[in-house]
Protein backbone atom coordinates (compact mmCIF):
# COMPACT_ATOMS: atom_id res chain seq x y z
CA UNK A 1 0.00 0.00 0.00
CA UNK A 2 1.30 3.28 -1.09
CA UNK A 3 2.43 5.72 1.68
CA UNK A 4 0.06 9.07 1.56
CA UNK A 5 1.68 10.99 3.86
CA UNK A 6 5.52 10.88 4.72
CA UNK A 7 7.28 13.44 6.95
CA UNK A 8 10.05 14.41 5.08
CA UNK A 9 8.09 15.06 2.08
CA UNK A 10 5.93 17.65 3.78
CA UNK A 11 9.77 18.94 4.80
CA UNK A 12 11.13 19.23 1.48
CA UNK A 13 7.83 21.06 0.37
CA UNK A 14 8.38 23.84 3.25
CA UNK A 15 12.52 23.87 2.32
CA UNK A 16 11.47 24.41 -0.94
CA UNK A 17 9.20 27.52 -0.24
CA UNK A 18 11.31 28.64 1.94
CA UNK A 19 14.18 28.69 -0.89
CA UNK A 20 11.59 30.42 -3.09
CA UNK A 21 10.59 33.16 -0.68
CA UNK A 22 13.66 34.24 -0.41
CA UNK A 23 14.23 34.67 -4.31
CA UNK A 24 11.54 37.19 -3.99
CA UNK A 25 12.47 39.01 -0.96
CA UNK A 26 15.38 41.27 -1.75
CA UNK A 27 17.57 41.96 1.20
CA UNK A 28 19.34 45.11 1.20
CA UNK A 29 22.52 45.54 3.37
CA UNK A 30 23.92 49.03 1.87
CA UNK A 31 21.66 51.76 3.03
CA UNK A 32 22.72 53.73 -0.22
CA UNK A 33 20.64 50.98 -2.37
CA UNK A 34 16.97 52.01 -0.62
CA UNK A 35 15.10 53.90 -3.03
CA UNK A 36 15.78 56.94 -0.83
CA UNK A 37 17.35 57.85 2.35
CA UNK A 38 19.11 61.24 4.49
CA UNK A 39 21.25 61.18 7.34
CA UNK A 40 19.33 63.72 10.21
CA UNK A 41 23.25 65.52 10.20
CA UNK A 42 22.50 66.20 6.19
CA UNK A 43 19.46 67.77 6.91
CA UNK A 44 20.60 71.41 6.98
CA UNK A 45 19.90 74.18 9.78
CA UNK A 46 16.35 76.18 9.21
CA UNK A 47 15.40 76.88 12.83
CA UNK A 48 12.08 78.60 10.87
CA UNK A 49 10.77 75.90 8.80
CA UNK A 50 12.20 72.38 9.83
CA UNK A 51 11.69 70.90 13.28
CA UNK A 52 13.48 67.60 14.45
CA UNK A 53 12.54 65.73 17.83
CA UNK A 54 15.15 63.35 19.02
CA UNK A 55 13.81 61.04 21.71
CA UNK A 56 17.02 60.37 23.16
CA UNK A 57 16.74 62.64 26.15
CA UNK A 58 15.41 62.40 29.80
CA UNK A 59 14.48 66.35 29.26
CA UNK A 60 13.17 68.96 26.51
CA UNK A 61 15.17 71.43 25.97
CA UNK A 62 13.58 75.27 24.88
CA UNK A 63 15.15 78.03 24.16
CA UNK A 64 13.39 79.72 26.99
CA UNK A 65 14.82 78.21 29.77
CA UNK A 66 18.48 79.90 30.90
CA UNK A 67 19.98 76.42 31.88
CA UNK A 68 18.24 75.25 28.61
CA UNK A 69 16.40 72.39 30.78
CA UNK A 70 12.79 72.10 31.53
CA UNK A 71 10.06 69.22 32.34
CA UNK A 72 7.72 68.19 29.47
CA UNK A 73 4.18 67.01 31.03
CA UNK A 74 2.70 66.16 27.43
CA UNK A 75 4.73 62.71 26.65
CA UNK A 76 5.82 60.06 28.46
CA UNK A 77 9.16 59.49 25.79
CA UNK A 78 10.51 62.85 26.56
CA UNK A 79 12.34 64.27 23.51
CA UNK A 80 15.11 66.87 22.65
CA UNK A 81 13.87 70.01 20.06
CA UNK A 82 15.99 71.81 18.13
CA UNK A 83 14.82 73.60 14.97
CA UNK A 84 11.68 75.25 14.05
CA UNK A 85 10.83 78.30 16.29
CA UNK A 86 7.09 78.48 15.36
CA UNK A 87 6.84 74.61 17.10
CA UNK A 88 5.69 75.47 19.98
CA UNK A 89 2.25 77.26 18.72
CA UNK A 90 1.93 73.94 16.41
CA UNK A 91 2.04 71.51 19.08
CA UNK A 92 0.11 73.06 21.07
CA UNK A 93 -2.41 70.74 23.10
CA UNK A 94 -1.06 67.68 21.29
CA UNK A 95 -0.53 64.81 22.64
CA UNK A 96 2.24 63.96 19.91
CA UNK A 97 5.48 64.94 18.46
CA UNK A 98 6.21 64.37 15.30
CA UNK A 99 10.01 63.12 14.31
CA UNK A 100 10.48 65.79 11.52
CA UNK A 101 8.82 68.40 10.60
CA UNK A 102 9.27 70.62 7.08
CA UNK A 103 7.21 73.53 6.10
CA UNK A 104 7.62 74.60 2.76
CA UNK A 105 8.76 78.61 2.62
CA UNK A 106 8.39 80.86 -0.25
CA UNK A 107 10.93 82.63 -1.54
CA UNK A 108 10.94 86.59 -0.87
CA UNK A 109 11.89 89.75 -2.92
CA UNK A 110 14.96 91.53 -2.85
CA UNK A 111 14.91 94.83 -1.00
CA UNK A 112 14.78 97.32 -3.54
CA UNK A 113 18.09 98.72 -4.40
CA UNK A 114 18.07 103.01 -4.38
CA UNK A 115 17.38 104.73 -7.56
CA UNK A 116 20.17 105.81 -8.20
CA UNK A 117 22.00 102.69 -8.44
CA UNK A 118 19.12 101.05 -10.85
CA UNK A 119 21.48 102.41 -14.22
CA UNK A 120 24.70 100.79 -12.47
CA UNK A 121 23.59 97.50 -11.76
CA UNK A 122 23.57 94.29 -14.05
CA UNK A 123 20.01 92.96 -14.07
CA UNK A 124 20.60 89.95 -12.57
CA UNK A 125 20.65 91.54 -9.11
CA UNK A 126 17.29 90.70 -8.18
CA UNK A 127 18.52 86.75 -8.31
CA UNK A 128 19.89 85.47 -5.19
CA UNK A 129 22.30 82.95 -7.21
CA UNK A 130 23.75 85.65 -8.61
CA UNK A 131 26.58 87.47 -7.67
CA UNK A 132 26.03 90.96 -7.63
CA UNK A 133 27.82 92.90 -10.55
CA UNK A 134 28.89 96.87 -10.80
CA UNK A 135 28.53 98.15 -14.16
CA UNK A 136 31.89 100.52 -13.90
CA UNK A 137 31.63 102.89 -16.34
CA UNK A 138 29.41 104.48 -18.30
CA UNK A 139 30.11 105.56 -21.62
CA UNK A 140 28.36 107.58 -24.84
CA UNK A 141 30.00 108.05 -27.99
CA UNK A 142 28.87 109.06 -31.51
CA UNK A 143 28.24 107.71 -34.53
CA UNK A 144 32.07 108.01 -35.59
CA UNK A 145 32.98 106.51 -32.29
CA UNK A 146 33.93 109.18 -30.79
CA UNK A 147 33.92 109.31 -26.83
CA UNK A 148 31.10 112.05 -25.72
CA UNK A 149 30.81 111.47 -22.39
CA UNK A 150 32.49 109.09 -19.46
CA UNK A 151 31.55 108.82 -16.12
CA UNK A 152 33.06 105.52 -13.56
CA UNK A 153 30.67 104.26 -10.97
CA UNK A 154 33.33 105.71 -8.40
CA UNK A 155 33.09 109.09 -9.54
CA UNK A 156 30.17 110.13 -6.97
CA UNK A 157 30.27 109.42 -3.45
CA UNK A 158 26.49 109.60 -3.36
CA UNK A 159 26.76 106.17 -4.98
CA UNK A 160 29.50 104.68 -3.34
CA UNK A 161 27.58 105.76 0.11
CA UNK A 162 24.02 103.66 -1.15
CA UNK A 163 25.93 100.69 -2.56
CA UNK A 164 27.42 100.31 1.19
CA UNK A 165 24.22 100.65 2.87
CA UNK A 166 22.27 98.53 0.32
CA UNK A 167 24.87 95.61 -0.49
CA UNK A 168 24.66 94.10 2.71
CA UNK A 169 21.16 94.00 2.92
CA UNK A 170 21.01 92.17 -0.70
CA UNK A 171 23.68 89.68 0.81
CA UNK A 172 21.55 88.84 3.82
CA UNK A 173 18.43 88.39 1.51
CA UNK A 174 20.38 86.10 -0.56
CA UNK A 175 21.58 84.10 1.98
CA UNK A 176 18.07 83.51 3.29
CA UNK A 177 16.86 82.66 0.26
CA UNK A 178 19.58 79.81 -1.07
CA UNK A 179 18.66 78.57 2.69
CA UNK A 180 14.86 78.50 1.47
CA UNK A 181 15.50 77.09 -1.73
CA UNK A 182 17.50 74.54 0.64
CA UNK A 183 14.34 73.50 3.06
CA UNK A 184 11.39 73.79 -0.34
CA UNK A 185 13.92 71.13 -2.10
CA UNK A 186 14.18 68.75 0.98
CA UNK A 187 10.12 69.51 1.52
CA UNK A 188 9.25 68.71 -1.89
CA UNK A 189 11.77 64.96 -2.23
CA UNK A 190 9.60 64.82 1.11
CA UNK A 191 6.43 65.05 -0.38
CA UNK A 192 7.27 62.89 -3.20
CA UNK A 193 7.90 60.06 -0.33
CA UNK A 194 4.54 60.99 1.01
CA UNK A 195 2.26 60.85 -2.61
CA UNK A 196 4.94 56.98 -3.40
CA UNK A 197 3.89 55.78 0.17
CA UNK A 198 -0.15 56.63 -0.77
CA UNK A 199 0.48 54.92 -4.17
CA UNK A 200 2.44 52.15 -3.34
CA UNK A 201 1.54 51.53 0.16
CA UNK A 202 2.22 47.49 0.06
CA UNK A 203 5.35 47.70 -1.16
CA UNK A 204 7.24 50.45 0.10
CA UNK A 205 7.53 51.46 3.48
CA UNK A 206 8.76 54.87 5.48
CA UNK A 207 11.59 53.78 8.31
CA UNK A 208 13.69 55.40 10.69
CA UNK A 209 16.79 54.22 11.71
CA UNK A 210 19.38 54.24 14.38
CA UNK A 211 22.80 52.80 15.23
CA UNK A 212 24.61 51.68 11.82
CA UNK A 213 26.59 48.91 11.69
CA UNK A 214 29.26 48.87 9.33
CA UNK A 215 31.65 45.69 8.68
CA UNK A 216 35.25 46.48 8.06
CA UNK A 217 36.20 45.41 4.38
CA UNK A 218 32.77 44.96 3.62
CA UNK A 219 31.52 48.60 1.35
CA UNK A 220 28.21 46.04 1.11
CA UNK A 221 27.09 46.79 4.63
CA UNK A 222 26.42 49.63 5.87
CA UNK A 223 23.09 50.28 7.47
CA UNK A 224 20.85 51.07 10.51
CA UNK A 225 20.45 48.46 12.81
CA UNK A 226 17.64 49.77 14.68
CA UNK A 227 14.30 50.50 12.73
CA UNK A 228 10.80 51.53 13.13
CA UNK A 229 8.08 52.31 10.95
CA UNK A 230 6.80 55.54 10.54
CA UNK A 231 4.53 57.37 8.54
CA UNK A 232 3.90 61.11 6.90
CA UNK A 233 1.38 63.65 7.73
CA UNK A 234 0.71 66.20 4.86
CA UNK A 235 -1.16 69.47 6.05
CA UNK A 236 -2.38 71.28 3.40
CA UNK A 237 -3.56 74.03 5.29
CA UNK A 238 0.16 74.96 6.57
CA UNK A 239 1.83 73.82 4.00
CA UNK A 240 3.95 71.33 6.29
CA UNK A 241 4.89 67.26 5.92
CA UNK A 242 5.49 65.55 9.14
CA UNK A 243 7.02 62.41 9.94
CA UNK A 244 5.35 60.48 12.84
CA UNK A 245 5.50 57.48 14.59
CA UNK A 246 2.86 55.11 13.58
CA UNK A 247 1.45 54.15 16.80
CA UNK A 248 0.60 57.59 18.14
CA UNK A 249 -2.07 59.43 17.22
CA UNK A 250 -1.03 61.36 14.30
CA UNK A 251 -4.57 62.93 12.94
CA UNK A 252 -4.25 65.72 15.36
CA UNK A 253 -1.23 67.11 13.52
CA UNK A 254 -3.48 68.40 11.09
CA UNK A 255 -4.40 72.08 10.97
CA UNK A 256 -8.16 72.45 12.13
CA UNK A 257 -7.96 76.49 10.76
Amino acid sequence: MQELYSPQKVIDLYRYIKEVALLKRQIVTDISAQPWFRYLKDIHGDAENIGVQYRDRLVIETDSDVDGIAETSTEAAMIHTSGTKSLPTLFEGMEVYPLLTVHRPAFTRCPEPPAMLLPWLEPDWGHFNSVLRIIEKHTETDDSGNILFEESFSDSGDRMKALALWQPLRDTWAEKQKIVEKTRSLFQKLYEVHTDLARDSETLELLVGNGVVKQVGNDAVLHPALIKRVKTVFDALSNTIHIVDRSLNWRRLCSTR
